[in-house]
């Protein structure tokens, strides 16, 4: 430190025989001494501040415990409470008779009925990583504010989090017909009529999420190849982030093949009628 610095060069001037040398190593001495103390006592506030921030940690692990435990059964007892579909996407059939129940349980029927498991599974488990950020902010403000002792990986961690949850949650958006969509007239068309559009413009659905497969397969595998860090010091590996675009893809893919399976068969049911 600075103080250090002038004792040593105060030391050099009385070797070197300067007539100011001793009052000059003498206040640089008392300096040094000074500062010396108000060093300790800062790493002695920052252990104080470390052990604090370790303790706030253990509390947010611990509240996320019980976020993880009670979330899934506040979820069900409110969808109860509100007697609506969770996912308006899935079609209720009436309860008949049990050869009727058979006749519909086709290989296609499987496929969908696996597929919209997987993307409501997906969909729902990324949902929770919200609660997290919340937890995981709540943090850094303490710790920044209060401790002054502000992390480096909190606000890079929660983007990529949220870019990964994005991705991830497109095929639920899919399922329950949650995405954008300018529906002026398509809103007034019956559903048979909804359907056939929805096969034609799928025709683009399938290019643009083919797209977005290929162009994650390449971010991945450059990433992956050369071990691509960020440019922050925390210098976290991008390539688990970037692996989830080609996965997000696939997801989407395999609802939007449902998707087609349940169109067709609207139309085919429109036409039997």
């Amino acid at each position: 430190m600075i103080a250090e610095f002038d004792v040593e060069r105060a030391q050099k001037a009385l070797h070197d025989g300067k007539e100011d040398a001793p009052s000059q190593l003498e206040a640089a001495e008392g300096a040094f001494r000074i500062a010396s103390n108000r060093s300790i006592r800062a790493d002695e506030s920052m252990v104080r501040a470390v052990k604090r921030a370790r303790y706030l940690a253990l509390g947010i692990a611990f509240l996320l415990l019980i976020d993880a435990a009670l979330l899934p059964k506040l979820t069900r007892a409110q969808n109860q409470r509100e007697r609506t579909p969770l996912h308006p996407g899935k079609v209720e059939l009436n309860a008949g008779s049990a050869s009727d129940t058979q006749s519909l349980r086709t290989p296609l029927t499987c496929t969908v009925d696996w597929i919209e498991r997987v993307s409501r599974f997906s969909g729902e488990y990324v949902a929770y990583w919200s609660v997290i950020a919340v937890f995981v902010y709540y943090y850094e403000v303490v710790a920044r504010y209060v401790f002054n002792s502000p992390t480096n990986w909190v606000h890079e961690a929660m983007f990529l989090m949220f870019g990964m949850q994005y991705l991830i949650s497109g095929a639920y958006a899919y399922l329950t017909d949650s995405h954008v969509r300018v529906d002026v007239f398509y809103a007034r068309l019956s559903p048979r009529a909804k359907a056939v559009t929805d096969l034609l413009t799928s025709v683009f659905f399938f290019i643009f999420a083919g797209t977005i497969l290929g162009t994650g397969y390449i971010f991945f595998n450059d990433s992956f190849g050369v071990r691509e860090v960020s440019f922050t010091e925390w210098a976290i590996q991008y390539w688990p982030v970037k692996i989830t675009i080609g996965l997000g893809a696939v997801l989407i893919l395999l609802q939007g093949f449902s998707k087609v399976i349940k169109d067709m068969q609207t139309v085919a049911r429109g036409w039997i009628t």
